[in-house]
């Protein structure tokens, strides 16, 4: 038997599989605490102001197998695919702007798509004028990671690491078949006062300078489909539905 780890994350989130672990970095600030809720009681905000944070799941009964995808890790928006920046063309460049970071990390885990955005998606390239925004379908806003424990004699650990030092933020002792449900949630619920995705610069940068604006876009009624919403510049408005647009991305392949 073993015992079940499944773990929500939602909001302003991207996630990359690098040293053989997921990455999972969440981009903090006023309108995006980092809210944590588990068995253990209340939730709790994870984000510490004017610091970034490393958050690791730890124990020696993870069984040990490397970072995988479900089967509709596809359905997850990729910042490296081929209508973003592509393959290889990103790099991982932490700047302190205006928010803080807490990366997760988490050790054999699988991730997949959980719940799809209710609305279409645009993808905009911010670097040519007047070409018009692309549409494409529904993706990702909950991804879902899962991994196991096989060794009854071993808790879970959720850790802070700071330098050399270890210290417990939560602990889940093992229960054999049973399953342990984790969250991770800094979405605005619309709060947000500018395009939430162009927060993703403060984590990675393009070799070639490039940049997008992309998430949701509203529904026209009236047509039954996305709005294509364009200002003066023939660039898409960057509007957001009542729900914002802190949609948790991946990058995949990882940035170098």
């Amino acid at each position: 038997m073993s015992m079940k780890i499944e773990i929500l994350i939602k909001g302003l989130a991207l996630c990359f599989d690098k040293r053989d672990v997921w990455n999972i970095v969440f981009l903090c600030d006023d309108e995006h605490k980092l809210w944590f809720k588990g068995p253990n009681g209340p939730q709790k905000d994870l984000r510490v102001l004017n610091m970034d944070r490393r958050v690791v799941f730890e124990s020696r009964g993870i069984a040990p197998l490397p970072p995988n995808a479900g089967p509709d890790f596809g359905r997850i928006f990729n910042l490296a695919s081929p209508l973003v920046h592509k393959r290889h063309m990103l790099t991982e460049n932490r700047r302190k702007d205006k928010t803080d970071l807490v990366t997760v990390i988490l050790p054999s885990a699988t991730l997949d798509t959980f719940a799809l955005t209710p609305n279409f998606y645009y993808i905009q390239d911010l670097e040519s004028e007047g070409l018009p925004p692309r549409i494409i379908n529904p993706v990702a806003n909950v991804i879902l990671a899962t991994f196991e424990l096989d060794k009854a004699e071993f808790d879970l650990e959720m850790n802070e690491i700071v330098g050399s030092a270890t210290s417990l933020i939560e602990s889940f002792p093992y229960v054999d078949g049973s399953t342990i449900k984790l969250e991770f949630n800094n979405d605005c619920q619309g709060a947000c006062r500018e395009n939430d995705f162009l927060g993703l610069y403060e984590i990675v940068e393009d070799k070639d300078g490039k940049k997008f604006a992309a998430g949701q876009i509203k529904q026209s009624p009236e047509m039954g489909g996305p709005a294509e919403l364009f200002g003066a510049d023939g660039k898409v408005m960057m509007m957001i539905p009542d729900s914002g647009n802190c949609d948790p991305n991946v990058c995949d392949p990882a940035p170098d």
